[in-house]
């Protein structure tokens, strides 16, 4: 087993989930890791990292060596990271954007998924040379963005799901704290915000951000009216035709996954499903590849967008691409029929924390819903102690 080489595609949450997962029970086995980042960056925090500079260092984590006496994450894992990006992907190896190729035994695809809003800091960095590619560059475009959103003196949110009504009492917190004119503006096009959680938990994050001046409009769609030879534009609520006042809108609708490497073949045509994401089973094989590639994250069918869960399924992953390495090394089939020493992927207890303000927020559970204590500890903490624990990451603000 000791020539045999993983594959790892997309250095997030998902893709480092795998490379620990992995190295906890096969510690021989080449690992590269193709991600033009320099860091990893915990997601789930990116709604206030561009209104608070220390949150933004504590969720971005090096992947190589942070200073001249610590050991980077990839050196620590015995990890080889290659600062680039994969623009096709065969049954054995996969081209980068140089032109140059990498073989592999097994491929784990964690490519994510990009957004409509760059302040996600999801899909920004298409190549290593890119200014987000970098940690300094990642602080500086987060920062921009926040001063921009602050200095727009009116601004719309569009889709209440958790991110949005997140980042929209964000927003009015901030402009509060530096004693700037605001008005925000919440549109959902359902009959309640954060559908992801009971009525009663939906009803109080909708009380909390009303009460912080966030004006909330459900059942409702935003059209956008541009004038010609004009940059200027104009937001109308498309039943209604009311006009918003905005003079920036923010989408937090509409992720997109970013597995265009996979179409750019033929082997893996067939492993997107109608919606564009790659299908998988509840092992993270990927269907229709043969066994040999797995997928995680973002960019998949098997718990996207769902950080807590991915981070709960690190052993698991790793135990499944061993037993496949396992197999191909004894000779034996690996096809999707053959689910030998597979595990099946758990889900993460079914909570919630979310937060409406840096101060406040809501936290919902099957056996209790509550304004108090544990909205105090996501609020202080963001959870980014699980990335940490889970994953052996150091963030920027730790290392500097």
């Amino acid at each position: 087993m000791s020539n045999q080489k993983v594959l790892i595609i997309g250095g997030g949450v998902a893709g480092i989930s795998a490379i620990v997962g992995l190295r906890k029970v096969n510690k021989d086995v080449e690992i590269t890791l193709v991600e033009p980042k320099e860091y990893m960056e915990i997601s789930w925090g990116s709604y206030r990292m561009p209104f608070d500079e220390k949150v933004a260092k504590k969720a971005l984590c090096p992947l190589d060596k942070p200073n001249g006496k610590d050991v980077g994450f990839c050196s620590k894992h015995d990890v080889i990271h290659v600062k680039s990006v994969v623009t096709k992907l065969s049954k054995d190896e996969a081209v980068l954007q140089n032109g140059d190729s990498l073989e592999y035994d097994v491929c784990v695809v964690a490519t994510g998924a990009t957004t409509k809003w760059d302040g996600m800091g999801k899909g920004l960095s298409s190549t290593a040379n890119s200014t987000t590619s970098t940690i300094e560059g990642r602080l500086e475009s987060a920062k921009k963005e926040g001063e921009r959103i602050l200095n727009s003196g009116s601004v719309c949110v569009v889709g209440g799901g958790l991110i949005g009504a997140e980042l929209a009492g964000e927003i009015m917190y901030h402009a509060k704290e530096a004693n700037k004119d605001m008005t925000v503006t919440l549109v959902h096009s359902g009959g309640r915000l954060c559908p992801e959680v009971s009525d009663k938990a939906s009803a109080m994050v909708q009380k909390q951000l009303k009460e912080n001046s966030v004006n909330v409009i459900l059942k409702e769609r935003v059209k956008v009216e541009e004038k010609p030879l004009s940059k200027d534009k104009k937001y109308y609520l498309e039943s209604s035709g009311k006009e918003i006042d905005a003079n920036e809108i923010i989408l937090t609708v509409g992720i997109l996954p970013s597995n265009d490497f996979l179409t750019a073949g033929e082997d893996f045509k067939s492993c997107i499903n109608e919606n564009g994401w790659v299908d998988t089973d509840e092992f993270f094989r990927v269907k229709y590849s043969e066994g040999k590639l797995f997928s995680i994250g973002d960019c998949c069918t098997t718990m996207p967008n769902a950080g807590k869960d991915i981070l709960e399924n690190v052993a698991t992953v790793g135990q499944n691409i061993n037993a496949t390495l396992e197999k191909m090394a004894k000779g034996e089939s690996v096809d999707m029929s053959n689910t030998d020493n597979l595990k099946e992927f758990v889900l993460a207890p079914s909570v919630t924390a979310i937060s409406t303000n840096p101060k406040n927020g809501v936290f919902d559970s099957p056996i209790m819903t509550t304004s108090i204590f544990f909205p105090w500890i996501k609020n202080k903490t963001l959870f980014f102690f699980q990335a940490y624990w889970k994953l052996g990451v150091t963030s920027v603000y730790h290392t500097r």
